[in-house]
């Protein structure tokens, strides 16, 4: 378990719980920037590399005509040298923190 704050955790969800967080999510989103059948979308795919320009990580990301965005996919190759985290003191190969890079930059 991830200690997330002073109350909270995160936990692996049954099935169910899975479905119902899901739910909730498309409930929100759908309110905020409903997203229809018919609704063009753009897939826009992102990837980072090591120095010798070798993809370790990428993700792909279905902005819908309303603006909202959906990130569909999210991998870090499992061989990705260590690196310092700011989440993780100890040096890590996933869990440290490419992923979350990756997902910043596509924020910008």
């Amino acid at each position: 378990m991830i200690p997330v704050a002073e109350n909270y955790e995160i936990k692996p969800l049954t099935e169910e719980e899975e479905t119902i967080i899901e739910e909730k999510i498309m409930e929100y989103a759908n309110a905020i920037a409903p997203s229809f059948p018919y609704t063009e979308e753009e897939q826009m795919v992102f990837k980072t590399e090591d120095e010798g320009r070798k993809a370790i990580g990428g993700c792909v990301v279905n902005v819908h005509e309303w603006g909202r965005a959906v990130l569909a996919q999210l991998w870090v190759d499992e061989r990705v040298p260590p690196s310092r985290s700011r989440f993780h003191a100890d040096p890590c190969r996933r869990k440290c923190g490419k992923g979350e890079e990756l997902l910043l930059s596509v924020l910008r």
